[in-house]
Formats: C-alpha cells, sequence, structure tokens
C-alpha cells in the first residue's frame, strides 16, 4: 500500500506536539479552508459516521453524556454525517427493569442529530453483554421470544423513521473462533435466535434496514469464512437480513490489502450492503496508525462501501486493550491526529474527480530479461491521459491479487507495478480496474503464459578415458531457467546429490567423483530441481572394462 504524504503526516504529528498549548477547537488546525470528513463525504453519497457516542448518564463505567461537552458536539456535528450509541442500547441500559425503558439517552442522541440534520444507525439490539437479570433468568423459549418481540417492537416503534437502520445481531461468532457464541440467547433459542432476531426485527420496523455486526473477520480467514458460511445459511432460510457491519478494530496491523475488497465483493454478490461499522486503530506509532486508517478508508470506499463509522473520534473517551495506545483520530483535546488527515485524504482523492477513470493500459515483463518465460516478470499499469483514479485492483485468472492506492492529485501518469516471482507453469490471464467516485474502469487483459518455469535440461559429462571406474561425472546447464539441487543416477541410483545457487540464466554446474565402479556398460543421468519442476538430462553410456 501507498504511504501517506510525508509532509502531511510529519505537519499533523508537530501540531499534536503543541496544540495542546492552543484552545481546542474543532478545528483541523492545518488549513481551516480544507473540507471536513462529512464535506468530502456528502460529495459522493456517503456517510461518515461516530459510533460510541454516549449520551446517557448511566453507569457503564464510562464517562457520563458525551455531548455535555461542547467540543465533543462540535466536532461530531462538523466532521460526520451519522452517529450510533456506545452501550445506550444495550438493554441492561434501555430497558434496566422488565416494561420500563429509559428513553433519555437515545432521545438525546436522535434529538441532536435532527438538530445537525445527522443519520443515527441503532447499534447492539441484542448482544453478548449487559443483558438484566430478569431476561437472563427466562428459560422459556415461547417467553424470550416473547420479550425480544415486545422490546423490538417499543424501540423500534419509538424511533420509526429517526432512526432507519439497525445491529440486529452482534458478534454471534466466538471472538478468535468459527462457532456461535453461547450466549444468553443461544442457551435459550439455540443457534435459531438470530434468524429470530431478525425476523422480529422485520415485524418491528419493515422498513428499516437489518444488519448483523461482527468483529475480526478481515484478520482471522477462517472466521471470515465461518461468517459467510453463516450468512449464506440465513438467507437461504428466507431471513430478512439487509447488511453485514464489519467491526474493523485494528491492532499494531492492518488488514491484508485485497481482504476488504474480497469480503464486500462477496456480499455484494449475495444482495447484501456492507459498512464499516467501528473502524478504530490500536498502536503505539502515529504514523502507522494514519497508514492504517488511510488504507482501510480508501480500499472500503474503492470497494463500494457507502458508509464508514468509527468507533468514537476523540481520545478523551477512548477504550483499548492495548495499553497505552490511543487508537481514535482525534486527540484527548480534541486535536486532529495524522490518522484523521489520512483518512480525509483518502475521502478527498476518492471524490475530487468529476469523471470515471481513464482507460489504463497493462502489460507484463515475461520474457523481457532474459528471453525466459519462467514465472518471475511484473505486471504494469500505465494510465496515460484521462481521469485519475485514486484506487487500482490486478486480477489474476478472476482472483484478486493486488490492491493499492493511487495519487489522483498528481499532474502526472498514474502507474502500478506488481511483481510475480516463482509462479508455476500455466497461463495467467491479468485484468485491472482504476476506481474513482465516479465509477470502476477496466483496462484490457494482458496474458503471461509461463513455459520455462522448471530447470532448463542439462548435460552430463565423465572423464572417463581410461574407462578404470574411477571418474568424475559432470552436469552443465548451459541456458535455461536455473536449478537449486541436482542427483546424478548410475542405472537408476542415485549415486551423488547436492544443492545449487540458483541465478538465472547463469550457467550452472555439478560434480560427483565415482570409483570402483564395476565392469560393464553403466547408464548415468542427472536430474536438476527446482521448486516448480524437474528436468533429466539425456542418458550417456559409461563403459569400463
Amino acid at each position: 500500500m501507498r504511504t501517506l504524504k510525508s509532509t502531511a503526516i510529519l505537519a499533523a504529528v508537530t501540531l499534536g506536539l503543541t496544540f495542546a498549548a492552543a484552545p481546542a477547537s474543532a478545528s483541523t488546525g492545518d488549513d481551516d479552508t480544507e473540507p471536513t470528513l462529512r464535506q468530502l463525504a456528502e460529495q459522493a453519497g456517503l456517510l461518515i459516521g461516530s459510533g460510541a457516542v454516549k449520551a446517557g448518564y448511566f453507569d457503564d463505567g464510562r464517562g457520563p453524556n458525551y455531548l455535555d461537552d461542547p467540543r465533543f458536539r462540535d466536532v461530531l456535528s462538523e466532521q460526520f454525517n451519522s452517529a450510533s450509541p456506545e452501550n445506550d442500547l444495550k438493554w441492561m441500559f434501555i430497558q434496566p427493569e422488565e416494561g420500563e425503558f429509559d428513553w433519555d439517552s437515545l432521545d438525546r442522541l436522535v434529538e441532536f442529530a435532527e438538530e445537525h440534520d445527522m443519520a443515527v444507525k441503532g447499534h447492539g439490539l441484542i448482544s453478548n453483554c449487559c443483558n438484566p437479570d430478569y431476561v437472563r433468568a427466562i428459560t422459556d423459549p415461547g417467553e424470550l421470544r416473547a420479550a425480544l418481540a415486545s422490546h423490538f417492537e417499543a424501540i423500534m416503534g419509538r424511533y420509526d423513521g429517526k432512526i432507519d437502520r439497525w445491529d440486529v445481531v452482534s458478534e454471534p461468532l466466538e471472538v478468535f473462533g468459527t462457532t456461535l457464541q453461547q450466549n444468553d440467547w443461544y442457551r435459550v433459542l439455540g443457534p435459531e435466535y438470530i434468524a429470530e432476531a431478525f425476523r422480529i426485527a422485520r415485524a418491528a420496523d419493515p422498513d428499516a434496514r437489518l444488519f448483523l455486526n461482527e468483529n475480526m473477520v478481515e484478520v482471522n480467514a477462517p472466521k471470515r469464512q465461518a461468517l459467510y458460511d453463516l450468512v449464506v445459511g440465513l438467507l437461504a432460510d428466507g431471513v430478512p437480513l439487509d447488511g453485514i457491519a464489519l467491526q474493523m478494530h485494528q491492532t499494531i496491523n492492518g488488514p491484508q490489502p485485497g481482504v476488504i475488497t474480497e469480503m464486500v465483493e462477496s456480499y455484494h454478490d449475495l444482495g447484501l450492503e456492507v459498512s464499516i461499522a467501528e473502524l478504530d486503530v490500536h498502536t503505539y506509532d502515529p504514523v502507522a496508525q494514519a497508514d492504517i486508517y488511510g488504507d482501510v478508508v480508501a480500499e472500503a470506499l474503492a470497494a463500494g462501501v457507502t458508509e464508514i463509522s468509527t468507533w468514537g473520534f476523540t481520545d478523551a473517551h477512548l477504550y483499548t486493550w492495548l495499553p497505552g495506545s490511543k487508537p481514535l483520530m482525534f486527540d484527548e483535546d480534541y486535536n486532529p491526529k495524522p490518522a484523521y488527515f489520512a483518512v480525509r485524504d483518502a475521502l478527498q482523492e476518492f471524490v475530487q474527480s468529476d469523471s470515471a477513470p481513464g482507460k489504463a493500459a497493462l502489460s507484463n515483463t515475461s520474457g523481457w530479461v532474459n528471453g525466459l518465460h519462467d514465472g518471475n516478470y511484473d505486471v504494469n499499469m500505465n494510465l496515460w491521459h484521462g481521469t485519475p483514479g485514486s484506487y487500482y485492483r490486478l486480477y489474476e485468472n478472476d482472483v484478486l491479487v493486488a490492491a493499492q492506492r493511487l495519487d489522483p492529485a498528481s499532474n502526472s501518469p498514474q502507474s502500478a507495478t506488481s511483481s510475480f516471482t516463482g509462479k508455476q507453469n500455466g497461463t495467467y490471464v491479468y485484468r485491472a480496474e482504476l476506481i474513482n467516485s465516479e465509477g470502476v474502469t477496466a483496462t484490457r487483459s494482458t496474458t503471461v503464459v509461463v513455459k520455462d518455469a522448471a530447470p532448463g535440461k542439462p548435460l552430463v559429462s565423465t572423464d572417463n578415458w581410461d574407462q578404470d571406474g574411477s571418474f568424475v561425472a559432470t552436469a552443465n546447464l548451459w541456458w535455461g531457467t536455473n536449478a537449486t539441487s541436482y542427483t546424478f543416477k548410475l542405472d537408476g541410483q542415485v549415486v551423488g546429490e547436492g544443492t545449487l545457487t540458483a541465478a538465472t540464466p547463469n550457467a550452472q554446474s555439478a560434480q560427483v567423483t565415482l570409483e570402483g565402479v564395476g565392469p560393464g556398460t553403466h547408464t548415468l543421468t542427472v536430474v536438476f530441481t527446482n521448486v516448480n519442476g524437474s528436468a533429466e538430462s539425456k542418458p550417456i553410456d559409461v563403459k569400463v572394462r
């Protein structure tokens, strides 16, 4: 992935060291004329949101109502066009006693959003935590279904037309596993609790968009597959599911490039929306943190995600499992950190063009260096003219193999290079896409036929001039892909072997000394091998008197 502009990051780090002495404000600090995250998102019809907005005074181990702080209010309304609650919607806080709802917190958040023309997402209708004792005491499935229906109907009915999308079920899978968590709902209703919750939610608000929220799938491939399988099963059973909310909590490192794209495309193929729901980055390095923030947002936008939310925005209200980490985009005094500028850059790069990218040329270098199609080559993209893209994707035989950000602000042509090594013999068809907010433009394909991945064919010889049974056998590879090992065989039996240093297209040689070979005519061969295959010499006869 490309590195963020060093000038912006260094400026942000410097500002972060000095801002504490200046009055705190909602300004981004570097240039008041620069657009906010909200302004950039709204140019392309995107939602950029902050989750973890606590608007209540209940005791959850966190501070009281964040909206009491005018700095919090100012940054939230200036930078974001969507908000969602932290724990305010969790069952024990919104209905702490059976039939007694505490609406103050959510009402306050919804009123704030309406005042500032912001959307609200209902996060946490049911989850693994925060269930009051009277709910946990229910053991009859029918009684629990009725409690769910009553709870959903009251909440979704009250906010009908004010909250249009809901995380109905959050974190159904084990945190580090692939099976369902055996939570309060599972223990009474079994694995069907998920389907039942979505059906109850659909009945409570037929027009709302209903999401399943999950964590860590971008960094845990087995869990990623388990979530996909769960979703496919739900849809096959007719469960009213509209989207997947990917939490995207990152620790130290971000997801591998292309993983977000693959997930989004797989769920889009099922007819589902995908959102980034709780993005934050837990690390100690502000530059690395900025890289991860920017790269996640850039790839998500290019993949077609239209709603991106962070899990809070100021370290004044941070939550982290990495002691000393400060995972959010603004510091404790509401000053923007490098991560803020990285997200702003990603948004600005995506939305700045008023037409789809131009059509780039795709080429490959197979055979260019030494005439060998040995599986080591580059695939190059060049956009010589036309509207630039903000993101680039490369597919090999229709499988995504590379993804990276591009800088659309440069007046020079755009280019990207992907290097491949050690490819096996076969045919590889590459195609690429350039993306910005106005569309996706595909390149023509370029095809690589690898036919020289295995070693070239060696020649074998001996110095057995006197035919006395003691001689040196020599193998030479004068031309072709190099080997990493050799094996001499006499009459089919191994008589010598070893390793070779590959440096294609340099010549290679190997020797073995044989003594005491018995009289007769013997057959000598040598086999050269690398990871992609083997090549055997033409056999020669060795006569011993």
